[in-house]
């Protein structure tokens, strides 16, 4: 079973206990500009979401791009307008503001640890709060 079809597993058993899970997926391209983060924001607050779950390949939000930086510190909690004040680009601006504008908290959490998906979805402290 390829992860993919695993992590669809997983959604379709939190579906079957009436926990709702929106999921959105973004693919990097090269000198392409993608709207993922906005769509994904628009969707939770169309559905209502309670929070908007962002999955990424670190542990949440840093002070600056752990992959490029090992000395990169880990918020546990951060405003949105820090986030945009200090362009951590963790998600774009529009997302990030209209998420702010609404209210709707994001977890951004580290998508390559087991069983992360289950914690956020618990309710459990896992990488960052972004809130107002």
């Amino acid at each position: 079973m390829t992860r993919a079809a695993a992590l669809v597993r997983q959604l379709l058993a939190f579906a079957r206990r009436e926990t709702l899970v929106a999921v959105g997926v973004h693919r990097a391209r090269a000198l392409a500009v993608t709207f993922d983060d906005t769509a994904a924001a628009l969707r939770a607050l169309e559905i209502r979401a309670e929070v908007l779950a962002k999955g990424t390949r670190v542990d949440g939000v840093f002070d600056r791009d752990p992959l490029k930086h090992p000395d990169a510190v880990l918020h546990r909690s951060i405003s949105y307008t820090d986030v945009l004040a200090r362009s951590l680009g963790v998600m774009d601006a529009t997302a990030v503001a209209m998420c702010r504008d609404n209210a709707l908290p994001v977890v951004v959490f580290n998508l390559g640890v087991p069983g992360n998906i289950m914690r956020v979805a618990m309710g459990e402290t896992v990488g960052t709060l972004i809130h107002s």
